[in-house]
């Protein structure tokens, strides 16, 4: 009984000792959200981790934030300037806000264990207050962090306040212990807010795109980028951008590629003024000026293309060309050759601009759109039909059989071709090549209707009527259905077989009885094999239907 006494007093004491010996609630701080319209949001508690203004809260306090404010042990207000990390599923989050030299808690590196004596924090604007006394009840392994039950009463002027060790270091972070009629609090390891940062991909963290405060950038610069880079391309809040671009600027003012992917997001935005400031900073740097010019030559031709009104001052083609040339001579690069043949087009400099993609395909690893675009600007500039289409062929010969979907641009490209310049065959080779490579599943009705046409043209009737007969199953309206049969119904007529003709238009009839050309075709038909009433009464409703050709053999067939 004695032992068990002694044992009682002796860890009451040290409790005691850590109380006395720890640091006060100084570095305990309230934490005051605010939304878009300046209403409160949420409140909570949070502590200093740094002497310049660096706090650690719970992230339910700050969802949704577009404002907050930092509350110190002296009532002062620190206004939350960035937020450094926050992750929901540990109801975490560390952010900066405007202070220095205030009073604050080094993270503890090691984790305590089950009966460990220790100190609770609370807010407090009291400046003799003192922590608690508290102990470990229990400690659980949680990834290689701890996740603790402590004998903090689980109230929620203690939420988000640290619990401190022996040597007085943070060690943990208490939350509200949702179990069923809980009275002792839970607390998360302080390691795991010591790790929270800004990382290369965090652009397409949730959680902190659900907090509308500008967020820190990585420390490292290749990351720094990436994650700038991502944030622009991810789109959401542009103020966001505007921050992290300006951080960068701050911390890694001579990287080019800062000030261009900055440009990149102005421009995006129709401000080409401030694209323009970015790029003239960049060229001051007086580093790789081709990556500059050759920014300023694309976005110049980008505006051009897609944004022509209002003009910007000297934003033109012929700039743009002038900018590519320019990057060129300070770095002959492929790709400021293939800028240039970009805007050669443009300007409708067409054969200048063959001239420029041939050579970019000549030291491309991937030259297929490099040959296709050269014939493209050929065929503008009226140039030889045979070396369109050989560089047609080249485009796809860069593939090997069977094709994939990436060849099908190019092998669609050359059957048009070869139908423009009468080589229907070989056009329909094609299609059927192209057919195979994008898969049947991908395919509408309108593909089948344009080969169709082809064989049509080849005189392979049967396959035309094949693919009228898939396109008419597949056709999104019943018009277009209609429309289909009843051309198979012209294909019998022209090749002479007239009472399939006449089948084939009974059966379009159903699905469009009010089609013109189904009775034009059933009366030419009728007319053809002798049978004149027929013929005239269907010709006769052509007519009233708005066909005006049909007048001649109406004309035919009374005789």
């Amino acid at each position: 009984m004695k032992k068990a006494l002694y044992t009682l007093l002796f860890f009451a004491a040290a409790l005691a000792a850590v109380a006395a010996s720890g640091p006060d609630n100084k570095a305990v701080v309230r934490i005051i959200s605010f939304n878009a319209q300046g209403d409160t949001l949420a409140q909570g508690y949070g502590f200093f981790t740094s002497a310049d203004g660096e706090v650690v809260g719970l992230y339910g306090t700050m969802k949704g934030a577009s404002r907050a404010e930092i509350i110190d042990w002296k009532g002062k207000a620190h206004p939350v300037l960035l937020i450094k990390g926050a992750d929901s599923s540990q109801d975490l989050v560390r952010m900066q806000c405007e202070a220095k030299k205030m009073s604050f808690l080094a993270l503890s590196q090691t984790s305590a264990k089950q009966g460990d004596a220790i100190s609770q924090l609370y807010y407090s604007t009291n400046k003799k207050s003192l922590p608690d006394t508290a102990s470990v009840v229990s400690a659980d392994a949680y990834a290689s962090y701890a996740y603790y039950t402590v004998s903090t009463a689980n109230e929620s002027r203690f939420f988000g306040c640290p619990l401190l060790n022996a040597q007085g270091e943070a060690l943990g972070v208490v939350q509200r212990n949702v179990g069923s009629k809980a009275e002792t609090a839970c607390a998360i390891d302080a390691r795991f807010a010591a790790d929270l940062k800004i990382g290369s991909t965090s652009a397409l963290n949730a959680d902190l795109r659900n907090i509308n405060i500008a967020r820190d950038i990585p420390a490292d610069e290749t990351d720094a980028f990436s994650y700038l880079y991502m944030l622009n391309r991810m789109g959401g809040d542009s103020l966001q951008y505007v921050g992290a671009s300006r951080l960068f600027a701050e911390r890694f003012p001579q990287n080019i590629k800062g000030y261009t992917e900055t440009a990149n997001f102005y421009a995006a935005h129709r401000d080409y003024a401030k694209a323009e400031d970015a790029l003239n900073a960049a060229l001051r740097l007086k580093t790789n000026e081709d990556e500059v010019h050759g920014v300023l030559s694309d976005l110049i031709y980008q505006k051009v293309l897609r944004d022509p009104e209002p003009a910007y001052k000297d934003w033109t083609l012929e700039r743009a060309l002038s900018e590519c040339e320019t990057a060129y001579a300070l770095r002959p690069d492929t790709s400021y050759v293939l800028q240039k043949a970009n805007c050669l087009f443009g300007l409708k400099r067409y054969k200048e601009a063959h001239d420029c993609f041939l050579t970019a395909a000549a030291h491309s690893k991937a030259p297929a759109e490099l040959y296709y675009y050269a014939a493209n600007a050929l065929q503008r500039a009226e140039g030889d039909t045979l070396e369109v289409t050989n560089l047609l062929t080249k485009a796809v010969d860069c593939f090997e059989r069977p094709y994939t979907p990436e060849a099908a641009e190019y092998i669609f490209a050359r059957a048009q071709h070869y139908d423009l310049i009468g080589q229907y065959r070989k056009a329909v080779q094609d299609y059927k090549d192209y057919e195979l490579a994008i898969g049947t599943r991908n395919l509408k009705a309108r593909f089948y209707d344009i080969r169709q046409m082809a064989e049509q043209k080849a005189r392979l009737y049967q396959p035309a009527i094949d693919d009228l007969r898939t396109a008419a199953s597949i056709s999104e309206t019943t018009q277009e259905k209609g429309e289909y049969l009843t051309e198979i119904a012209f294909i019998y007529l022209r090749a002479g077989m007239y009472e399939e003709a006449i089948e084939e238009a009974n059966v379009a009839k159903q699905t469009v009885p009010d089609s013109a050309d189904v009775y034009k075709a059933l009366g030419v038909a009728h007319g053809y094999l002798g049978h004149k009433a027929d013929a005239l009464t269907n010709l006769s409703r052509a007519q009233a239907l708005g066909d005006k050709d049909v007048q001649k053999f109406i004309e035919q067939f009374s005789k």
